[in-house]
């Protein structure tokens, strides 16, 4: 067995991420009024995800007390099993049908950018974006954090 290693600050490092879900559905009793008695039948969804990429920071002293820690990530993620999550409903005495959910992609690029400065001792200022890609769709975000400790 293989002990994991942490990665040293200044260096780039590769590393990987298993994740496993189910969703298990147990069938729902009928609902009332505006719902007309629908009823929610039994089911699973099973979703497998692997994570494989890289990741590097560096910091910098700007001065005695202000600090710059620089970070970046470039990963790939790629889904298997049900990808595309589903329901089984049915009214009363209905026949039943399927709704189902945004897909989720199969192969997804993975890319993370950002810092976090050092002000004084006990706060630190950090922005980061985010963004997934994939052949269909794509996923950006920009997060800004103030830590303060105390």
């Amino acid at each position: 067995m293989r002990r994991a290693r942490l990665c040293n600050q200044d260096a780039i490092c590769r590393f990987r991420a298993l994740r496993c879900g189910e969703l298990r559905a147990f069938e729902a009793g009928r609902l009332s009024g505006d719902r007309r008695d629908q009823t929610g039948l039994a089911g699973t969804s099973d979703l497998t995800t692997t994570t494989l990429g890289f990741r590097t920071s560096r910091s910098f002293a700007l001065s005695d007390t202000l600090g710059l820690t620089a970070r970046g990530l470039l990963g790939w993620s790629h889904a298997f099993g049900d990808v595309t999550p589903a329901a089984k409903l049915a009214f009363a005495g209905g026949q039943p049908f399927t709704v189902q959910g945004l897909p989720v992609a199969r192969d997804t690029g993975i890319v993370e950018a950002g810092f976090d400065v050092g002000i004084g001792k006990s706060t630190t200022l950090g922005l980061t974006y985010t963004g997934q890609f994939s052949n269909r769709a794509s996923d950006n975000a920009v997060k800004a954090v103030l830590t303060v400790r105390f």
